[in-house]
């Protein structure tokens, strides 16, 4: 038996690989079920999603869906969804930009 004194001294390191985009359009359909997805177009928001972890592109499903409820809509349109993916890939909102007099 080893010392415990001994695994102190030792990081653990778990990999998460990225998500595949059969994977990413899981989340994404998980994320967003109550609201309808008949139109988003998967062949643009996939390839968006590449990169991305499952915990940022769940944010981003996140956010598309309250920009769309707050817009008062019952679908998610590909276009907003992409502007998620891309906040969450920049690290940036358009929101918060024009909020701080930013252009």
């Amino acid at each position: 038996m080893l010392d415990r004194a001994l695994f102190r001294r030792f990081d653990l390191t778990i990999e998460y690989p990225l998500p595949t985009a059969t994977v990413a359009r899981t989340v994404i359909q998980n994320r967003l079920a109550g609201l309808d997805l008949a139109h988003l177009e998967w062949r643009r928001i996939t390839p968006a999603a590449r990169g991305l972890s499952h915990a940022e592109i769940t944010l981003a499903a996140e956010r598309a869906a309250k920009d769309s409820i707050l817009a008062q809509n019952s679908t998610v349109s590909t276009d907003v969804l992409l502007a998620a993916l891309r906040e969450r890939r920049t690290g940036t909102s358009p929101r918060s930009r024009s909020a701080h007099g930013d252009s």
